[in-house]
């Protein structure tokens, strides 16, 4: 068996302690010590007195650097290994999840006699740093919770959730959370709303979290499916009903696909937007520029004259047209492809006349 005595000399009590401590002998590392018995001597100048400090076996203990934590809780093994019966005892509380916390030297050292650990710091810059892994809160677990509360508040089933601002609480990595939802405060005409989340799991403490957004009705449309570029014909591969935010709905739309298909675009429309009625139009008959046929329409008589189109525009549509001969612009309705037909002394609504 090992002994090892050390010396230490109290000024204020005037007395030399003396230590021996027995273990089992063989080779030690730093920071750990065979299991044995520790005495000491105390010296004064009238007394000499023995005393059996720690009479049962000390544990041997090594400090550990580093520990992940997957508990709530800190335990004495999670500072330190081979820690005998007592490693299962409960320190503190854990750092949050994502978080950490260090235990230093002097700390450790309480800890240590505290437990009976023959553990002692040898340069006082001993540590632990204990992390507890964590990672957010996915957004749709906080998006189902709120779809199957507001209704209890009061609002339609059919609703879509806007979550302003949201800072995901963090959980523990590898635990499945069960969020709930209480103290809903709702507007019902805004649609404004905010609400307590409440997180669960195993071996996690419940996180509570406010949050809050806003409840859109829904509603559903056509819309495209792609990018339509202007004076493209629309077929029925390129619109699709769709849900989508009452909000965005501000100009009269396209109700049903039927009443785009066949519809020629305007202008270009976006993918996945409703469309507005006035972004179509009937496909156009004429083209600007185009050669047409004047039908000039009286009662008992027709004469027919070729001019140019000035404007483009669908059947029924009413575009200016050029009479070659007079240069005057007169005002036609288009009746067909290349068609028009101009009533006796129409004219253009300015009465223009084209220079030569």
């Amino acid at each position: 068996m090992k002994v090892r005595k050390s010396f230490f000399f109290d000024k204020k009590k005037q007395k030399t302690f003396v230590r021996w401590s027995s273990g089992s002998g063989g080779a030690t590392t730093p920071g750990r010590a065979a299991p044995g018995k520790v005495f000491w001597l105390f010296f004064s100048k009238k007394n000499v007195f023995l005393a059996c400090l720690s009479c049962h076996p000390v544990h041997a203990a090594t400090l550990r650097t580093q520990t992940s934590l997957t508990t709530p809780d800190v335990h004495l093994s999670d500072l330190f290994d081979d820690a005998g019966a007592p490693a299962a005892r409960i320190l503190g509380t854990a750092p949050s999840p994502g978080d950490q916390m260090v235990i230093e030297a002097a700390q450790l050292a309480a800890i240590a006699r505290q437990f009976g650990l023959d553990w002692r710091p040898s340069t006082g810059a001993e540590h632990v740093v204990l992390d507890r892994p964590g990672r957010p809160l996915p957004r749709d677990d906080a998006l189902a919770a709120l779809r199957a509360a507001l209704p209890r508040a009061g609002t339609p089933d059919d609703r879509d959730i806007d979550l302003q601002a949201f800072a995901p609480p963090i959980i523990p990595v590898g635990t499945a959370a069960q969020v709930d939802v209480e103290q809903i405060d709702l507007d019902p005409i805004s649609g404004r709303f905010t609400a307590m989340l409440i997180i669960t799991g195993e071996r996690m403490t419940s996180i509570h979290s406010r949050v809050t957004g806003r409840a859109e009705a829904m509603i559903e449309l056509p819309v495209a499916n792609r990018r339509i570029l202007p004076d493209e014909i629309l077929s029925a591969d390129d619109v699709r009903p769709t849900r989508v935010r009452a909000s965005l709905v501000r100009v009269a739309v396209v109700q049903t696909p039927t009443d785009a298909i066949g519809m020629q675009a305007r202008h270009a429309l976006a993918p996945g937007l409703p469309i507005a009625l006035s972004d179509l139009q009937r496909p156009a008959a004429v083209r600007k520029n185009a050669t047409v046929l004047i039908t000039l329409a009286s009662p008992g008589m027709a004469v027919t004259a070729i001019g140019q189109a000035l404007d483009s525009g669908p059947i029924g549509g009413q575009i200016r047209v050029l009479n070659p001969v007079s240069r005057a612009i007169i005002a036609a309705d288009i009746t067909g492809p290349d068609q028009v037909t101009v009533a006796v002394g129409a004219r253009a609504p300015t009465n223009q006349v084209a220079r030569r």
